[in-house]
């Protein structure tokens, strides 16, 4: 039932788009409104509108991915920090004394 109703209301959403895009695509060509040094013809009208709900469509189905790109972001600045980190000891440098099983004694 839920998904019907919703179905039901993005398909009056897309019709009444449509009716809204016609009616103002005629109000644009009855009334010599200029795009650029041309009239709005219909062909023009009716590209603008399908490249409105076209490109909704690709954005409406990207937004579930969105989530998974916001948690790769905050992998990769983990991975990066990680990388970057400078540690405390430097084991190249020539007074690091560096332990070894001999000369280990105590606790740990």
């Amino acid at each position: 039932m839920n998904a019907g109703l919703g179905l039901g209301v993005l398909y009056l959403v897309i019709g009444g788009f449509y009716a809204y895009s016609f009616y103002f695509g005629g109000y644009l060509k009855e009334n010599g409104v200029m795009n650029g040094d041309k009239p709005y013809t219909g062909g023009v009208i009716i590209a603008i509108m399908f490249s409105i709900v076209f490109g909704s469509f690709g954005l409406g189905g990207a937004m579930p991915f969105l989530k998974s790109v916001q948690e790769a972001r905050v992998g990769g600045r983990l991975a990066y920090n990680t990388i970057d980190h400078k540690p405390k000891i430097i084991i190249n440098e020539p007074n690091t004394q560096i332990v070894t099983k001999e000369t280990m004694k105590g606790l740990i």
